[in-house]
């Protein structure tokens, strides 16, 4: 599954075909928000859609800075609702 979020975000869902073997974190029940910005700026916020259907790996692609990251899933209420990533747009000069 691919998606275009707004003009800049690629996101693919990669199945592993496996369904979760342990419980959700009951802590997070409206989905997990992932912030690996380290605190720094610029960053954005990507939105996904969850749970997934089961195991498996989000990939996200910034067209603007180039940069991919990803974000396992298991296929419950805790997967990631959210990835919040540093934006490196200024270090391509």
């Amino acid at each position: 599954m691919t998606d275009e979020l707004g003009s800049h975000f690629r996101i693919q869902w990669i199945d592993h075909h496996r369904d979760p073997q342990e419980p959700p974190n009951p802590n997070f029940p409206n989905g997990r928000p992932l912030d690996i910005s380290q605190g720094r700026s610029p960053n954005c916020t990507v939105e996904l859609v969850h749970p997934t259907k089961r195991c498996g790996i989000y990939v996200i692609h910034c067209t603007k800075c180039r940069q991919r990251v990803a974000a396992t899933t298991a296929g419950r209420v805790d997967d990631p609702s959210s990835v919040k990533m540093y934006c490196k747009v200024e270090n391509l000069n």
